[in-house]
């Protein structure tokens, strides 16, 4: 019998530069949770009581158990868990009884991670956002390249970046180069003569 293995988007890429680190995370499972526009209340009690926390705010993700939750707009959730399930969101749907609907997102991301202490000097060249003053744990839907991105600061030397997986490849392709521009060193100031 055939035995089937996850093909990460980008090939499990890893590169090390002079402060900087990108790297493909592990595939998790990738769940969009949309709550039914007749009962907030209910979603927020129901969420609650499946996932042990209040649903995250705008710009917030939150831990749960074996992932992560974060707010992607209005009644629309992200979850990834650290599990392989690929029943996973018709088994979170059946416990949300009608309140929310879920869809299995996992194949169309990829999952950047970059760390170092230049991580910053990088984001800010490519995403139009003050990552460097946003609290851990800050999530935003975005755009990088001209790509729409999902970034969450996990740390003041950490960041994830989840990408469209159709182009996957261009956006790193742009993000090394980037990287790679971060690391040189900076030209010797001269006077014009």
């Amino acid at each position: 019998m055939p035995s089937l293995y996850k093909k990460t988007a980008i090939n499990k890429y890893k590169k090390k530069f002079d402060n900087i680190e990108i790297y493909e995370e592990y595939p998790e499972e990738i769940i969009s949770l949309s709550s039914s526009l007749n009962d907030n209340e209910a979603f927020i009690i129901k969420f609650k009581n499946i996932f042990g926390t209040y649903p995250p705010k705008p710009n917030e993700m939150k831990d749960i158990e074996n992932g992560q939750v974060l707010w992607s707009g209005q009644g629309q959730y992200f979850i990834f868990m650290n599990t392989d399930d690929q029943y996973l969101d018709t088994r979170i749907a059946k416990e949300f009884e009608g309140i929310a609907y879920s869809t299995l997102q996992s194949d169309a991301w990829a999952t950047i991670i970059i760390r170092g202490s230049d991580v910053f000097k990088l984001l800010e060249r490519t995403i139009p956002l003050d990552l460097l003053n946003a609290q851990n744990y800050y999530a935003s839907r975005t755009s990088s390249f001209h790509v729409s991105v999902i970034v969450i600061k996990l740390d003041k030397n950490k960041v994830k970046i989840i990408t469209p997986r159709s182009s996957s490849n261009s956006f790193l392709e742009a993000l090394v180069q980037t990287a790679e521009n971060v690391s040189l060193p900076c030209p010797k100031s001269g006077g014009i003569s």
